[in-house]
């Protein structure tokens, strides 16, 4: 396992890619422009996304098959933000949100590894 400050900045990058595709992504492809509905956006991953990547990382390092229980993770992250996203009316397509948003920062995360 990574030492803690290791670990802690890989998160913090994790984190912040995470803020910047998501909420570019509710701005652009969503057309999110409410304020309100942006801090949402923020404050979903703030909360869900170093849920899912300690997770992830757990995973990768106690598992010898790591890939269903990441699978499983990312899924969670998934149906929590388009929960979210649909009790406070941040968008009028929160499944298609998180879905789309979910795996363009997946893909971005998946760069941090390479």
């Amino acid at each position: 396992a990574a030492p803690m400050p290791e670990l802690l900045a890989l998160l913090a990058r994790c984190l912040l890619l995470t803020l910047a595709i998501e909420l570019a992504g509710a701005r652009l492809l969503f057309r999110i422009g409410h304020t309100d509905a942006l801090i949402v956006v923020a404050l979903v991953q703030i909360v869900t996304n170093p849920l899912v990547e300690i997770g992830v990382i757990g995973a990768y390092s106690y598992l010898p098959h790591p890939v269903a229980a990441v699978t499983v993770l990312e899924l969670a992250g998934f149906v929590a933000e388009a929960l979210i996203y649909r009790a406070k009316g941040t968008t009028e397509h929160p499944w298609a949100m998180s879905a789309i948003l979910n795996a363009l920062s997946f893909m971005s995360g998946l760069s941090l590894l390479s």
